[in-house]
């Protein structure tokens, strides 16, 4: 049996073939820029969200 007719099967499924894989859509090299930008608007927006209703 061939490793797509395994596939096709369904009976087995590699997961850590599948978490291995080099062709997964991840950064080669860390975070992107977008990706910190991001990361501060939420901290800032939790941070405005904490302070406005801890004064209520």
């Amino acid at each position: 049996m061939s490793d797509n007719d395994n596939k096709n099967s369904g009976e087995h499924f590699e997961w850590k073939r599948f978490l291995l894989r080099k062709d997964r859509p991840l950064p080669k090299a860390g975070c992107g820029w977008a990706f910190y930008i991001g990361m501060l608007i939420l901290i800032g927006y939790l941070i405005f969200m904490y302070v406005r209703y801890k004064n209520q």
